[in-house]
């Protein structure tokens, strides 16, 4: 069963990255979508088209899909149609995940719920949640996969949106079904299937169909996987959702071959390989060939053989590692059932030097066992030469005694000493990134004296030598000696921020994390900016909740918070407005804190390296002096505490300033 199990789920991987869109997509002509796309009347065809396009070629063309939405999120955008720009990054994102780059799937994630959020699109935001959660699935972190599941599936009950609440009961089924909570499955994938509603519905039943029959084949009732999967392939070959019927075939070969119908089970993989050829897929016709090559692990292992080295060719031409990885454990096997211990035993070490991980005992006990078996054949040749020539059996017994002690010696001394050059490897990786650091932290601290402090520090001996001639008026005296003022302020702030960034980082002092409700902090915070607000006559606003929660080191909050407010009130408009916000419900696990201002604002060209030293020098609207490091600072800080930092700005209309940190509540 674990062959079949392995095959489940790779379809659920592919199964996870589908879509609403992409589920109810009939395959259409190019053309006739063309045509909807130039003849689209208003923003919201316009996005319909995109959305059509880019779900025709997902599965097939990545670089034509990648460029529709580049081409759609930069068409929204020159019209402001913030839902056009919201959806495209969504998709975009999408694409990224099933393509297993994550961090740029984050990125344009992060970007589409800033964009619902900023029109209050509840449903978006739910289809965003659910995004995450699929990411989440493909990284192997099922349980937060499921928090992120949990909250769209209750924001569309809220909305009582039918078809948000069918997706999100297939991906609950799916994911249940991969952490094996079987039963919870079977409940989740029903209750999808009770939404039915006339044709439109009745292709999202192949994805229900599909995953009933993973559910039961491996609960070993494999009559009501067979039912649930022809029923899935039927579904599939009439609406043309070929990898439907790749993912069926493929489920339904695998039930076959554990119950022993080897020649339905050949029928199936070889009509999923032409589809799969045909799609030019070459990694999934890889795997395939894979589960072809278990029809004969017990009937004609050499054949088995043969089609795995298939595989194994087209794995190395496309650098595939984990495919490789699991080809070489099949390899093993099929080795081993034809009693071919030596090639058994060189497809394990090959396995063990391309995972190029931690060395695993079981593994190693592994290697020892198919090397104990290779020298115990030749064992056996010598002893029968023994007896030919008439040695005694006690004299036997010893030579092979002795050879089993030497071998079981070598094992332990080969097993100490790797994993001490294993251990000291990683001391001395450890120390030279640690030095590398410290090399960093050191020509940063120089960068900033430069930068920062020798300019203000510098003018104070000029302004000093015009004092010093005695030919000022009062008034010009009184100019130079505030200007001097200052610059000693802004040096000695400049330093503080220094000398505290420095004893963090060089002196290794750690954070020291507590859970805690910010909102006393918020106060404070606010009644020190408030000098300088009325001054400007701005008008500063607290929306924190007094209820929320939060965990991180209390000193490095205040400094984010207090630098970010601070700006805030630098960089707006006399008589402008700056508010706090704090939301807890967007992103699961983690509270979003935003300072919003309605002033200057930033240029995209500056927003880039906002937080990176020198990144901003820009002088406040009441021509307030600031220095480049407090941003940095801002953003060092809210990392080494598990959170993020972004900003989201508009050249003279103000600016957000977002930062995450976990939930205490959670």
């Amino acid at each position: 069963m674990n062959r079949q199990i392995i095959c489940f789920l790779l379809c659920i991987a592919c199964l996870l990255n589908l879509t609403t869109s992409c589920m109810c997509q009939a395959q259409q002509d190019i053309a006739t979508l063309e045509k909807s796309l130039n003849n689209s009347r208003n923003d919201s065809e316009r996005m319909k088209a995109y959305e059509q396009l880019v779900n025709f070629y997902r599965f097939s063309a990545t670089d034509t899909t990648a460029m529709y939405l580049e081409r759609g999120l930069k068409e929204f955008t020159i019209r402001k149609y913030t839902k056009g720009m919201a959806l495209m990054a969504l998709m975009h994102g999408e694409l990224y995940a099933a393509n297993g780059a994550m961090d740029e799937a984050d990125q344009k994630f992060r970007y589409a719920l800033a964009q619902y959020a900023e029109i209050h699109d509840r449903a978006g935001l739910a289809s965003v949640n659910n995004s995450y959660g699929v990411m989440e699935g493909r990284r192997g972190n099922n349980d937060k996969a499921v928090k992120y599941f949990m909250v769209a599936l209750k924001e569309f009950e809220a909305l009582n949106d039918t078809l948000g609440l069918m997706n999100s009961y297939i991906k609950l089924g799916i994911i249940n079904e991969r952490i094996n909570d079987l039963d919870k499955a079977l409940i989740y994938l029903n209750k999808a299937l009770s939404y039915q509603e006339g044709d439109l519905l009745d292709r999202k039943a192949v994805v229900i169909y599909n995953n009933l029959g993973i559910v039961y084949g491996k609960k070993r009732q494999p009559e009501k996987a067979i039912a649930y999967l022809e029923k899935a392939f039927a579904g599939a070959n009439k609406y043309g959702q070929t990898g439907l019927k790749i993912s069926s075939l493929t489920n339904l070969g695998m039930v076959y071959v554990e119950i022993g119908r080897n020649a339905d089970a050949l029928r199936c993989f070889d009509t999923a390989l032409m589809l799969t050829k045909d799609k030019g897929q070459p990694e999934n016709y890889a795997r395939l060939l894979m589960n072809r090559a278990s029809v004969f692990t017990t009937t004609a292992p050499l054949k088995g053989i043969q089609t795995l080295k298939e595989a194994m060719v087209i794995a190395k031409q496309l650098n595939a590692k984990l495919l490789l990885l699991d080809i070489y454990d099949d390899m093993v096997d099929m080795y081993a059932a034809v009693e071919d211990y030596k090639q058994a035993l060189e497809m394990l070490q090959t396995e063990q030097l391309l995972a190029d991980s931690v060395f695993n005992i079981d593994k190693a006990k592994e290697i020892a066992d198919l090397q104990n078996v290779y020298e115990l054949e030749g064992a056996k040749e010598k002893v029968a030469l023994l007896e030919h020539q008439g040695r005694k059996n006690k004299r036997t017994r010893s030579i092979m005694i002795t050879v089993a002690t030497a071998l079981g010696i070598m094992t332990v001394l080969v097993l100490v000493v790797y994993r001490r050059t294993r251990r000291l490897n990683r001391m001395l990786a450890r120390r030279e990134y640690d030095l590398q650091k410290t090399d960093k932290i050191k020509d940063k601290i120089f960068s900033i004296i430069g930068h920062d402090l020798r300019g203000p520090i510098g003018a104070v001996p000029v302004m000093l030598q015009l004092l010093k001639g005695h030919e000022e008026s009062a008034q010009e005296r009184r100019h130079l000696i505030g200007k001097m003022i200052d610059h000693a302020e802004i040096s000695m702030a400049t330093l503080d921020k220094l000398l505290y960034w420095g004893q963090s980082q060089i002196k290794g002092a750690g954070i020291k994390p507590e859970r805690f409700n910010p909102k006393d902090y918020v106060t404070h915070n606010l009644l020190l900016i408030k000098p300088n607000a009325d001054e400007k006559e701005i008008t500063v606003t607290d929306h924190t909740g007094a209820d929320i929660m939060v965990i991180a080191d209390t000193t490095h909050f205040d400094f984010v918070l207090r630098n970010l407010l601070s700006n805030a009130v630098k960089f707006t408009y006399q008589g402008g407005a700056v508010s706090i916000t704090a939301d807890s419900n967007t992103r699961p696990g983690y509270v979003i804190f935003a300072v919003k201002d309605n002033g200057i604002g930033i240029r995209q060209e500056h927003s880039s390296n906002i937080f990176e030293p020198f990144g901003s020098n820009a002088m406040g609207t009441a021509n307030e002096k600031g220095n480049s490091i407090g941003l940095m600072l801002c953003r060092d800080f809210v990392r080494d505490n598990g959170g993020d930092i972004w900003l989201e700005s508009e050249y003279g209309k103000g600016s957000v300033f977002y930062f995450s940190l976990k939930n205490g509540d959670q």
